[in-house]
């Protein structure tokens, strides 16, 4: 039995031994993700930086470089450009739902909205739900996943369609959102939509009365 139990000890330690060598190898992550996002979206990612996982009570992965293939049909190629990405999780809490993403960073990135004549956007990744699907998240109410803290800087998106006179182009310098007590956010932000200055500071309502548009 006890030759069976160092059997099984050294088995799983060999197990962590792989699973944290993959983690390391940034060549395999991205070809993972990029797999699971084709799946997923149809649409190729590319991560053309450093790809970087840290694992621990509060895990993070951040990403530089990355492009997600745009609509066959709406122009440029890709749809985001994303200098650089960081994502920090509250591990415990994939196991006890809902997932807690702690916070998330972004920078230089630009994304591009566009539409068709027939009202096809190239945001449309997958199939629109179903009318069962809003139902069950209606009758959840709770989000999919709890943000605690998000920064976006230097971002650029961009709106076009057949049903505007010219683009719309909503520059952000610097945005900020942090979740309070009695689940409201504080938000503030700076930038420029087309050639107007814009810059905001205030409370938001909780995620489920936005969500039922109060």
């Amino acid at each position: 039995k006890r030759i069976r139990a160092g059997h099984l000890h050294a088995g799983v330690a060999a197990l962590f031994a792989v699973g944290w060598y993959l983690l390391q190898d940034e060549e395999f992550l991205k070809a993972r993700l990029h797999a699971l996002v084709l799946k997923q979206t149809g649409r190729e990612l590319a991560i053309d930086g450093p790809l970087r996982v840290e694992l621990g009570a509060e895990s993070s992965i951040e990403a530089h470089g990355i492009r997600l293939q745009n609509a066959a049909w709406a122009g440029r190629d890709d749809m985001l450009e994303l200098g650089r990405l960081r994502v920090t999780l509250d591990l415990r809490s994939l196991f006890s739902g809902p997932p807690v993403i702690l916070s998330l960073l972004l920078e230089d990135c630009s994304l591009l909205f566009a539409r068709r004549a027939d009202g096809t956007g190239n945001w449309q990744l997958r199939p629109p739900p179903t009318a069962a699907d809003r139902r069950a998240r209606e009758a959840d109410g709770a989000p999919a996943v709890l943000l605690r803290e998000a920064r976006v800087r230097n971002c650029r998106l961009d709106f076009e369609g057949p049903q505007r006179a010219q683009p719309l182009a909503v520059s952000v310098a610097g945005f900020e959102l942090a979740l309070q007590e009695g689940d409201r956010w504080q938000a503030s932000g700076n930038g420029r939509v087309n050639d107007e200055s814009l810059s905001f500071s205030g409370r938001l309502a909780p995620f489920s009365a936005l969500l039922r548009g109060g």
